[in-house]
Parts: C-alpha cells; sequence; structure tokens
C-alpha cells in the first residue's frame, strides 16, 4: 500500500503525522505498535506538502494508518 492509496483529492490533510518502527537492537521496544516519530506533511488535495522540510512521496510504501477527524497516522516501512 502507498500513501497514494489513502488519501483522496476531495479531503486535505492539514497533520500527517509520519511514524516508522523501532530499529532491531531496540528488543525492549521492538513490538510497540506506535514506532518512532519520522516527521510530519500536509495534503492539499493533490500534493504532499512537507512541515518539517523533509520529502514525502505519493508512492512511499506505509504499511499501516489511523485516520482521525482532522488528521492522519501513518507508518513508513
Amino acid at each position: 500500500m502507498t500513501i497514494k492509496d489513502i488519501l483522496k483529492p476531495e479531503k486535505p490533510i492539514k497533520n500527517i503525522i509520519v511514524r516508522t518502527n523501532y530499529p532491531k537492537n531496540f528488543p525492549e521496544v521492538q513490538n510497540s505498535w506506535f514506532g518512532i516519530l519520522f516527521g510530519s506533511c500536509s495534503w492539499d488535495g493533490k500534493n504532499l506538502i512537507s512541515l518539517d522540510g523533509d520529502n514525502y512521496n505519493l508512492n512511499d510504501e506505509i504499511y499501516g494508518y489511523i485516520e482521525l477527524e482532522d488528521s492522519l497516522i501513518i507508518w513508513i516501512k
């Protein structure tokens, strides 16, 4: 699944929180579903707009997401 698979042009999102897994050398938290904060961006209906200076691509692979009322949390691979 990619980021573009879950975004809709008619529904802009001001805050997309991007998270990732903990490294394998942290076994005490490896099974934590929350992961590590990777960054944030927004969706204007056409483009991802970085809120932290990183680059985000609609084709980035994700392995999970949670939709909230006015934001989205995604987990990237």
